[in-house]
């Protein structure tokens, strides 16, 4: 699979203009991917394609890589009971979400979208891991979404019960294996249901991965989806009720995003970091290409998947092949990492005081800067970058103030001010800089420890957040620059670290 670096990026499946964005990439599609011998390659035939066959819901959702081998007769269903069998060839287009506040509920919004594991948990493991690039880390800072475009050319159903479909339309293969093979062999080769109702088409896949200083985490999930996902970067609406504001509280925010079916060659597959982006994509060229000819699978039904144990007769068999199938699913199930530590307490007063006389400093027009004001420099739940994105000056909802580094979000330096209710943070007119829990300058919860030496001396001062990731208080005196305190993150974790 070729991948185009965003700087360098001239050719791909997609036509659009890029620029900046170095860690972005958008690949082209057309690869093959390697298959198992045991999975089928039926998906695009024209006629029945998986109906019929096995799936596995440890791997991907709704999608043919994760089919198995045949099952059920379907011509002989349909030639025996063509009224039970239907075809559904009524085009159409709608978007299909999957939201969770973190890794395991995101997998739970998919399970939910089936009967029959409705009440399982974890499953879809490769699809989450897939779908967000975690390789299994799946930590629980982050929240997760999805949206699917899906555009139905077609779909088929079979009406029946499992036990109709267990003693009538089994393959002469699948009663065979039943037989002779264990119930690892028969899960390896048949996978843990079997399809009874899917649609075919074309599917375009948004996956939003983000973190945020929300206490609501699954609808700034759905808000960033939305906003930053759907609407500013792909110019798609959404169909779902969301509130702005949730969106501008995330944070390190991700987009993965691949096509299915329609001309691959025209395929759109890539990924995004939004926190400094400003690409606008579209889907446009590909999906002018999805046609009735080039489908594939793209939705299962809610009620079509049957467990496998279900078309086993031999109640001994069944039971076996039923407990295996539950501990092969708890083994393979999607687990959230656990919250990464608490970030260390620093000293009330961090800020190295420094009295340091340097010449004129000149800094981008763009660069971050703060003067004294009425205006409170942070509120709850806002995030300032450096100029360059390397750094984030954050005040959480929790009260904390952190500054992090931007790529990892290590933690660089923090006030001592978490769960004290402070909601804004001023740089006052006598040059302190103060965390309150009210907007009205009540409730001091933290401050920096400086004031204004004289009168008239805070109209020259200011905060600046430098491309090194120190927050630095300064004194302009016109021919001179005083530096008058900094967080000492220039480029590493502050020296106050871990101390009182």
């Amino acid at each position: 699979m070729k991948k185009q670096n965003l700087m360098a990026f001239l050719v791909c499946a997609l036509v659009i203009t890029l620029s900046g964005c170095k860690k972005n990439e958008v690949k082209e599609s057309g690869s093959s991917f390697n298959q198992d011998p045991t999975k089928n390659q039926s998906a695009g035939d024209g006629l029945y394609d998986v109906l019929g066959y096995g799936y596995d819901v440890t791997g991907r959702f709704a999608n043919s890589e994760s089919s198995r081998l045949q099952a059920l007769d379907i011509e002989k269903f349909v030639a025996q009971d063509p009224g039970s069998y239907s075809p559904n060839s009524h085009v159409e287009e709608y978007f299909d979400y999957a939201i969770g506040e973190n890794a395991s509920s995101f997998s739970d919004s998919l399970s939910q979208k089936y009967t029959a594991t409705s009440g399982l948990r974890g499953l879809f493991h490769a699809e989450v891991n897939a779908s967000f690039a975690s390789k299994n880390n799946f930590s629980s800072a982050y929240a997760y979404a999805r949206v699917s475009k899906i555009i139905k050319q077609k779909s088929m159903k079979l009406y029946s019960t499992s036990a109709n479909l267990r003693d009538n339309y089994l393959t002469a293969k699948f009663k065979s294996d039943v037989v002779s093979l264990s119930p690892a062999e028969l899960v390896y080769r048949y996978g843990t249901h079997i399809l009874t109702d899917i649609t075919l088409g074309a599917k375009f896949d948004l996956n939003y991965q983000t973190q945020t200083t929300s206490s609501s985490r699954f609808e700034s999930a759905k808000a960033g989806l939305a906003l930053n996902g759907m609407f500013k970067t792909f110019g798609m609406t959404a169909d779902i009720s969301y509130n702005k504001n949730e969106a501008n509280s995330n944070f390190n925010q991700t987009l993965t995003f691949n096509s299915l079916g329609g001309d691959g060659t025209k395929g759109v597959i890539g990924s995004l970091a939004l926190d400094k982006s400003t690409i606008t994509l579209s889907i446009a060229d590909w999906q002018s290409t999805c046609n009735a000819r080039n489908v594939a699978l793209v939705k299962i039904g809610k009620d079509g998947l049957v467990p496998l144990e279900d078309l086993i007769s031999d109640p001994a068999k069944s039971n076996e092949v039923k407990a295996y199938i539950k501990q092969y699913l708890e083994d393979h199930k999607v687990v959230t990492s656990p919250e990464p530590p608490t970030p260390p307490q620093y000293r009330p007063n961090p800020f190295s005081n420094t009295g340091t006389r340097v010449g004129i400093i000149n800094y981008d027009l763009s660069t971050k800067m703060w003067y004294p004001s009425n205006t409170p420099m942070l509120t709850a739940g806002q995030a300032v970058y450096t100029n360059n994105g390397q750094y984030l000056f954050t005040l959480q909802t929790d009260g904390s103030l952190v500054l992090y580094r931007a790529s990892n979000y290590q933690v660089l330096w923090s006030a001592d001010s978490m769960g004290k209710g402070g909601r804004y943070l001023f740089f006052q007119g006598d040059g302190n800089l103060v965390l309150y829990k009210n907007a009205d300058l009540t409730g001091p919860v933290w401050d920096s420890g400086y004031t204004a030496p004289q009168n008239g001396y805070n109209q020259f001062l200011r905060f600046v957040f430098q491309d090194d990731g120190n927050l630095v208080m300064q004194f302009d005196g016109g021919t001179y620059t005083d530096i008058l305190g900094e967080t000492q993150t220039n480029n590493r974790v502050s020296s106050h670290y871990r101390r009182l």
